[in-house]
């Protein structure tokens, strides 16, 4: 029997801020929890190593595109070596709402992401710290009928609104807004991974009176606010309530790496563990410069995507035993201001 594919295009799409040339970033009070973020702006490059994880593990893919300010260009970019990738400023997908910028909140920009010029209908939503770990089939993103893989972490829940993470006050905030328009209407609360969207169903969204008011005040607001709403939350929902969705319990693998984390057994369990999907999430308040140093290379030498392959016995439980030990020696570090 024939196995089944998916054949249609498909997009992956990157929003990118570059820190440094944005000194009014420095002027913000961040909603974080309870301290930083400015981590939010730093670049460590991860983006130049999760394209390349993306060339490698998903070759299949036809374009990438990088959502940028107007007028930033990565100082790593060359059209000759990346003839893949698009660069999209945010006064084209701004267009009519382009008086709201500059804007400094990712939820502002993610508000318009499904109104890139030229964007397939099946694309994939990626943080600049997202990766892939293995390779995948078009089939793990979207069915062969052309449903989302939407990978999923848990339900949200009205108290979301007031929990001391941020990340969670956001989908609480949705929570409550989606009720008013769909009444008992079940929200899922979205992997911190690849997240599979379908364009037509996010211009749903915007189509629709309430969603749009919603979603334009999302692009108002130029600095992250815990009265935000996260559109990709919004649209991953809607996804699902359009009946377009096959929904999967995987989360992925995050890697938290903070200030003083030790940095070779975490990479060397990543490699073990060698996950589908997973996230590199800086953490780090006032690192070291050393610190900064040690994670650059790791992060140009050190991912699954660098090594040969067959080049790495995978084991996932001595790689969870490795991850579990390092988090354990990171955290006494922690406590004891070792760097």
């Amino acid at each position: 029997m024939e196995k089944l594919t998916f054949t249609e295009p498909i997009d992956f799409v990157y929003t990118w801020v570059d820190g440094k040339k944005n000194d009014v970033l420095n002027l913000q009070k961040f909603p974080s929890d309870k301290r930083g973020g400015f981590n939010r702006f730093r670049n460590n490059w991860e983006i130049v190593e999760s394209i390349e994880s993306v060339r490698r593990f998903a070759p299949f893919v036809r374009k990438i595109f990088i959502i940028t300010a107007d007028g930033q260009i990565p100082d790593w970019y060359t059209s000759s070596d990346y003839p893949d990738l698009e660069l999209i400023q945010h006064s084209e997908i701004f267009r009519e709402y382009a008086h709201l910028l500059p804007v400094f909140n990712s939820h502002a920009i993610e508000a318009m992401v499904p109104r890139i010029p030229g964007l397939a209908e099946h694309f994939v939503y990626f943080n600049d710290d997202m990766f892939l770990g293995a390779s995948v089939q078009p089939t793990d993103l979207f069915t062969p009928d052309g449903n989302a893989v939407l990978r999923i972490s848990t339900t949200v829940e009205p108290a979301w609104q007031t929990h001391s993470k941020a990340w969670r006050v956001y989908r609480g905030n949705l929570y409550v807004e989606l009720q008013k328009i769909f009444p008992n209407m079940v929200i899922y609360d979205t992997a911190h991974q690849a997240r599979v969207l379908l364009k037509s169903s996010c211009l749903n969204a915007w189509n629709d009176r309430s969603m749009k008011k919603l979603l334009v005040e999302a692009a108002t607001s130029k600095f992250r606010s815990l009265s935000d709403i996260p559109p990709i939350e919004l649209f991953s929902n809607i996804i699902v309530k359009e009946k377009k969705a096959n929904l999967v319990h995987n989360p992925g693998l995050m890697l938290q790496i903070f200030d003083r984390t030790v940095l070779k057994p975490e990479f060397y369990a990543l490699n073990l563990i060698r996950p589908t999907y997973y996230c590199i999430n800086d953490e780090m308040i006032d690192p070291a410069p050393n610190h900064l140093e040690k994670l650059a290379y790791y992060l140009s030498h050190n991912l699954p995507h660098h090594q040969l392959p067959g080049a790495m016995f995978v084991n996932f439980r001595v790689g969870i035993f490795v991850k579990f030990i390092s988090h354990c020696i990171s955290w006494v570090n922690r406590m004891l201001g070792k760097v």
